[in-house]
């Protein structure tokens, strides 16, 4: 989720303000949204949206119950000034991750910024199109370009394993 990437400030007053990273790929703003509340905590490089969060940037977004934003020192600092950078978004609670033509839903997610994979647990679905798998655990590699589905969390050697099911579409054969 290469959406991800812009910058966020956390300034000593308090205040947040959005920043683009200077990658052209990468140009919309980041826009949070709460039924609740939002929480900046400065101390810990965190900023937390609470009953029904949306993260929006371009035409991708995360919706849960809470979405979480992590930040790092950045290694330089940018051109505008930037100290910090995103290094994850967490998602817990009715997670949807919506792209252009794509859906994955699951109870909870991370968006990991800089290897651009994102996690699913619990509930997994992965929806492309009229192609669908479900599992218990999932990893989506944008990089890659892969998506592994697992009956369980890798590792896992107790509890309940989820079926693995897919259901693959044999699409439109548009030549004539």
């Amino acid at each position: 989720m290469k959406f991800f990437s812009a910058v966020l400030f956390v300034f000593l007053t308090g205040t947040v303000c959005y920043s683009v990273n200077a990658d052209p790929d990468k140009k919309d703003p980041i826009h949070i949204f709460s039924d609740e509340k939002m929480v900046f905590d400065q101390n810990k490089l965190q900023v937390s949206a609470y009953e029904n969060a949306v993260l929006t940037q371009g035409a991708d977004s995360i919706k849960a119950d809470e979405i979480h934003g992590y930040f790092k020192e950045a290694k330089v600092r940018k051109e505008n000034g930037s100290r910090y950078e995103l290094e994850r978004i967490k998602a817990i609670g009715h997670v949807k991750i919506i792209s252009p033509g794509k859906l994955a839903t699951a109870d909870y997610g991370t968006y990991y910024v800089d290897k651009e994979q994102v996690i699913l647990e619990n509930n997994v679905v992965i929806s492309d199109g009229e192609n669908e798998a479900k599992g218990a655990y999932g990893v989506m590699d944008r990089n890659k370009g892969t998506t592994q589905i697992y009956s369980c969390k890798p590792g896992q050697k107790h509890g309940k394993k989820q079926r693995v099911k897919a259901l693959l579409s044999k699409g439109k054969d548009d030549t004539k």
